[in-house]
């Protein structure tokens, strides 16, 4: 059996994927119903409380899902990418493949997998999203939907080689997956400095709905993923090639 078949199997017979695409497509359908009724039920519960008006569009609905899928949708990836990644964590699959194969030969495929499952995960939900704000918000455009999309799937990448990073630093699965996420809200929190913020990978983040308001800077965010991610995993490789088991 070769090593991306086995990863395929890991993600589909232990119901990873499936688990995984749902939450996002919990998130996909209720981010929009969400934008779109909760104001009316909270002026109908609280009448004589006046509330600031909130936005009911397009934009506004699926920069919820976008939040969402990037917050809790990222943790459950990260982990489930964490526990397929971080192969040191488990000693007798550790002694299994470094006793036959480079790291960068068994990593590959899991890393690749991870990002695929996340990618697959997150693009089921935005279409339910797409789906749901059609129906009850109004028109969003199919070409600035598609090219959010795929700036996203360039975090996501960015995200699991985070993840590979955090795994060539600490042996435990959890606190690879802890060490990544701390890594990506660090970098979120220094999104906010001016200039550095626009390159930084933290500005895909918010593609979806910054394509559709034009508000993005997508270019140097790409360039700062791209660069930033191919140096963390180049780096994690060598450090994983030359550890001990």
């Amino acid at each position: 059996m070769s090593l991306w078949r086995l990863e395929y199997l890991r993600w589909v017979r232990t119901k990873r994927i499936l688990w995984l695409t749902a939450v996002h497509v919990f998130f996909g359908v209720t981010g929009p119903v969400s934008i779109r009724y909760v104001p009316e039920l909270l002026e109908r519960l609280q009448p004589d409380m006046p509330l600031p008006p909130l936005p009911v569009t397009p934009e506004a609905a699926l920069g919820d899902y976008q939040g969402n899928a990037l917050q809790i949708g990222l943790l459950v990836a990260a982990f489930l990418a964490a526990s397929a990644i971080s192969v040191d964590g488990k000693p007798p699959i550790a002694v299994f493949f470094r006793t036959r194969l480079p790291a960068r030969r068994f990593l590959t495929p899991r890393v690749a997998a991870a990002w695929l499952a996340a990618v697959v995960a997150y693009s089921a939900g935005l279409v339910a999203a797409w789906a749901t704000t059609e129906r009850l918000i109004g028109d969003v455009p199919e070409g600035s939907l598609l090219g959010g999309m795929v700036l996203t799937w360039v975090f996501l990448a960015f995200a699991v080689l985070a993840v590979l990073g955090a795994s060539s630093l600490v042996r435990s699965v959890p606190m690879s997956g802890v060490l990544a996420l701390g890594f990506l809200l660090v970098l979120g929190i220094a999104g906010a400095v001016p200039r550095i913020g626009d390159w930084l990978p933290g500005e895909l983040a918010g593609a979806v709905p910054g394509i559709l308001t034009g508000a993005t800077s997508w270019r140097t965010g790409v360039v700062g993923a791209g660069g930033l991610g191919v140096l963390i995993g180049w780096a994690a490789l060598r450090r994983l090639e030359r550890r001990e088991i």
